[in-house]
């Protein structure tokens, strides 16, 4: 087959797909086999270094009203298929100027997968927005439970539970060392950028109180983007002595990381957050799961939830057996389970082994780029003799 055949695709996002965050490092990943020359990426606001640098277009606020640049790059791109996995406001509304009778993107299969919901917005306004364009998509993806209940009422249609993480390719297939065998003191790893910075503050508090008791469970080393560190300490959120900054790890170091970890630690949410039904923090609590889920458990890594058991993702950890679940804001529970947990070399070896089997099953890139790549093309539109995926 020649690659060069393979049809074009357009990445739509709210940012710049980059490694700053999860949802551009998985696409990094899950397309790493498929040419590069046929990917591309339009975006409203830039985020981090885009992992297409050849081949993307930034788009302004400004121009979703005026945007005669974006219609001239895509003349250039020819999409022959259109991914996107955007959930704001802004960018929707892009969508809808571009897929208008007349416009550049009309008549080209355009899969939606909402791989987080966070309108940034009126819902309202965001849920007439969503209606409109129901009938522009092709095929219409989310990733729980929950996202799917959300959404079918305002789109009038079926939506499909259909994932879009996945890790486990060649970085993450290392010899697995055993917790009995890591550093005899554990090592408590945080990836990734803090989205709710209640939790987050929580969580550093709670740790700190926790360092005075069992000072031999060292603080919790943060691997995040710079951008990451600088909205928290923006806040006004005190990251020491809980929480020690570790600097960013770029994807391929991730594994060599994870390997000596004796489990990782996603903050998450807290009882006391009283987000409001129907806000969008309500909604990316309980219709999310975060991508850093995927990297703990391809490298058989044991998982703290520091959120509440109430959500998709807190139901998916214990479901599966990969870790446990805690909330941070409640210190007189969290910090013996805790201890509890860290202590428990039995505990911890098993959660290891269901993480890692989790992955095997259900994380291969693989296997995710190949079913990806044949939902996508049961609805492709014809580009050329000989084209196939």
């Amino acid at each position: 087959m020649n690659n060069d055949n393979r049809p074009r695709i357009l990445f739509i996002s709210d940012s710049s797909l980059s490694a700053a965050h999860g949802t551009g490092t998985c696409i990094s990943r899950n397309f790493a086999t498929y040419p590069a020359s046929h990917l591309f990426n339009l975006f409203v606001n830039k985020r981090g270094e885009p992992i297409f640098t050849s081949c993307y277009a930034s788009v302004a606020e400004e121009c979703i009203q005026n945007h005669d640049h974006v219609t001239q790059w895509l003349a250039g791109v020819k999409p022959d298929l259109i991914y996107s996995v955007c959930c704001g406001l802004r960018a929707m509304t892009l969508i809808k100027r571009l897929t208008l009778p007349g416009a550049s993107l009309h008549g080209i299969p355009l899969f939606q997968h909402f791989v987080d919901l966070i309108p940034g917005g009126d819902w309202d306004l965001y849920a007439r927005k969503l209606a409109e364009l129901s009938p522009v998509f092709t095929e219409i993806w989310t990733i729980t439970p929950y996202g799917k209940t959300r959404l079918e009422p305002i789109l009038k249609r079926p939506v499909r539970t259909f994932p879009f993480f996945s890790a486990l390719d060649e970085a993450f297939r290392i010899k697995l060392i055993p917790h009995g065998q890591r550093a005899r003191d554990p090592r408590v790893v945080m990836l990734g950028n803090a989205w709710n910075l209640k939790a987050f503050h929580a969580l550093s508090e709670t740790w700190a109180r926790l360092l005075e008791t069992t000072p031999d469970i060292g603080p919790i080393e943060w691997h995040t983007h710079p951008e990451g560190e600088e909205r928290v300490r923006n806040a006004g959120i005190p990251v020491d002595p809980g929480i020690v900054c570790k600097g960013w790890l770029s994807p391929d170091q991730i594994p060599g990381c994870l390997q000596h970890a004796t489990c990782g630690i996603i903050p998450f949410n807290t009882r006391e957050d009283a987000f409001a039904e129907g806000s969008w923090e309500y909604d990316y609590v309980h219709g999310s799961l975060p991508s850093r889920l995927v990297e703990y458990c391809a490298a058989g890594t044991p998982v703290i939830l520091a959120g509440t058991d109430n959500t998709d993702t807190g139901r998916y950890i214990c479901s599966h057996d990969i870790g446990i679940v805690a909330d941070p804001s409640d210190q007189a529970a969290f910090i013996p389970c805790i201890r509890q947990f860290l202590s428990s070399a039995a505990s911890l070896t098993r959660h290891a082994a269901a993480a890692r089997q989790h992955a095997e099953t259900c994380m291969r890139q693989d296997r995710y780029l190949a079913e990806l790549l044949t939902e996508l093309q049961t609805r492709q539109r014809p580009c050329g003799p000989g084209t196939s995926l």
